[in-house]
């Protein structure tokens, strides 16, 4: 699978997709597994899949050991963006309606 050309993601850089059910969870808080990708200069790598924690905190905690730097999901409650931003030390304006968290972890 090719990744459309995108600059940050020149380089190397490990992305998580949340899942629930089939499709990409509708919000990280609800989350039960997360598809995790290798992309190296625009062609995905190495897949695996991540059995999450329940806690919205876990599972950051979870992504993170697995050297996430992007999260991809649907939305995410403002207590784990307030988690999210406190981990990565960034802020998440607008967290109720978050698509992509970046740098998480580092």
């Amino acid at each position: 699978m090719r990744v459309a050309p995108f600059a940050p993601w020149m380089g190397q850089e490990r992305i998580a997709v949340t899942v629930w059910g089939e499709r990409i969870s509708p919000v990280l808080d609800v989350s039960s597994r997360a598809l995790l990708l290798t992309v190296q200069d625009g062609q995905t790598g190495d897949r695996t899949e991540l059995k999450l924690p329940d806690a919205g905190g876990a599972k950051l905690a979870a992504l993170s050991s697995q050297g996430i730097q992007t999260v991809l999901c649907g939305a995410v409650s403002q207590a784990v963006a307030e988690q999210a931003a406190a981990l990565a030390q960034l802020a998440f304006p607008g967290s109720r309606a978050a698509l992509v968290f970046r740098n998480l972890g580092s």
